[in-house]
């Protein structure tokens, strides 16, 4: 399937900006989500997609996200955990 494409289509529907989505990728079956979005990570990634990605996430700690996402679009989003 062509995830890209999906998310593009309920991107659209939602109304939402490219500047404004964030995709977290690790495979390169997946670049082409980096072409939908405003912040593009690496996590865990194969190396081609570290080349591409806008930011890499090497910690097994997907929680690490929203600091990234704080940092690029200079918000203060809390980090809740369980």
């Amino acid at each position: 399937s062509d995830k890209a494409r999906s998310a593009t289509i309920k991107i659209e529907e939602w109304g939402q900006n490219k500047e404004d989505i964030v995709v977290v990728v690790d495979g390169a079956n997946d670049i082409k989500l980096f072409d939908i979005c405003g912040l593009g990570i690496a996590f865990r990634a194969q190396d081609i997609v570290k080349d591409i990605a806008n930011k890499t996430l090497e910690e097994k700690d997907l929680s690490k996200v929203i600091q990234i996402i704080n940092n690029h679009y200079q918000l203060q989003l809390p980090l809740h955990t369980a």
